[in-house]
């Protein structure tokens, strides 16, 4: 089992603040810029990430694109399993991701809303354990 750690937080861009995000917020936002980083150009890792808000309005089953976004998940080392129900709503142009994911690390399950909004917004709500 690997310990979670802290991070400075940020998804899309640092923050400007260089705030420090600990534990479970600091691992959605690893698995987030996971999900804003488009697959094969991170220069250590040719298998990280896959941009959720490519998928938008690409045409991709929600099926499909909850299973390359659960595989960035469990790439984490902290992720000892992960689960998805995902929706896309609206019409094409216009379409909302919603994605309510469910990771177990070491202290057990606990939940995060991933969000991409029709400007291709990220944004990451964390639920309670």
């Amino acid at each position: 089992m690997a310990q979670l750690g802290s991070d400075i937080s940020g998804v899309e861009d640092l923050d400007p603040a260089l705030s420090v995000v600990t534990g479970r917020r600091a691992l959605a936002e690893a698995v987030g810029r996971r999900y804003v980083t488009p697959a094969g150009t991170h220069p250590d890792d040719p298998f990280y990430g896959y941009d959720l808000s490519e998928a938008v309005g690409s045409g991709t089953p929600p099926e499909e694109i909850e299973q390359h976004a659960l595989a960035q998940a469990r790439a984490e080392e902290e992720i000892e399993e992960a689960s998805a129900v995902t929706e896309i709503t609206g019409a094409i142009g216009e379409q909302t991701l919603e994605m309510l994911i469910t990771l177990v690390d070491s202290a057990g399950p606990f939940t995060f809303t991933v969000t991409i909004d029709a400007d291709l917004t990220l944004s990451i709500l964390l639920g309670s354990s």
